[in-house]
C-alpha cells in the first residue's frame, strides 16, 4: 500500500511539472509564431507542449485507475514529445553550424578585402 501511495505522489508531482513545461512550450511557441519565420519553430513547440500536457493527463489518469491503456497512452505521448524535441535540436544545431560557416566566410572575405586596400595618402 505504501509503495502504491508513493508512486501516486510521484506521478502527481511529475505530471504537475509536465503540465507546467507543456504550458511554457505552448506560450513560447505562441511568441515564436508572431513572426512568419518564427512559426517554423513555434508550431513544433506548440505541438510538443500539447503532447507533454496530454502525457501528464494520461499519467494522472493511470495513477487513479491503474489501467494499462492510460500508461501506454502516457508513454506514447511522452515519446512523441521527445521525438519533436529531437528534431528541433537537430534543426537548431544545423542552423548554428550554418551560421558559423557563414560568419567565417564573411570574416575571411572582409579581411581579404582589408588586405587589398591601398594607402592613398599624399
Amino acid at each position: 500500500m505504501n509503495g502504491s501511495y508513493n508512486l501516486q505522489l510521484l506521478i502527481d508531482k511529475m505530471s504537475g511539472n509536465m503540465k507546467f513545461v507543456g504550458m511554457f512550450y505552448i506560450i513560447m511557441g505562441g511568441f515564436y509564431c508572431l513572426s512568419i519565420i518564427g512559426a517554423i519553430i513555434g508550431v513544433p513547440f506548440i505541438i510538443s507542449g500539447l503532447r507533454i500536457r496530454e502525457s501528464a493527463s494520461a499519467f494522472r489518469s493511470y495513477s487513479f485507475n491503474t489501467n494499462e491503456y492510460f500508461l501506454a497512452e502516457a508513454i506514447d505521448k511522452q515519446n512523441s514529445f521527445f521525438n519533436i524535441q529531437k528534431i528541433i535540436m537537430m534543426v537548431s544545431m544545423a542552423f548554428v553550424i550554418l551560421y558559423i560557416v557563414l560568419m567565417l566566410v564573411i570574416g575571411i572575405t572582409f579581411f581579404q578585402e582589408l588586405g587589398q586596400i591601398e594607402d592613398f595618402s599624399v
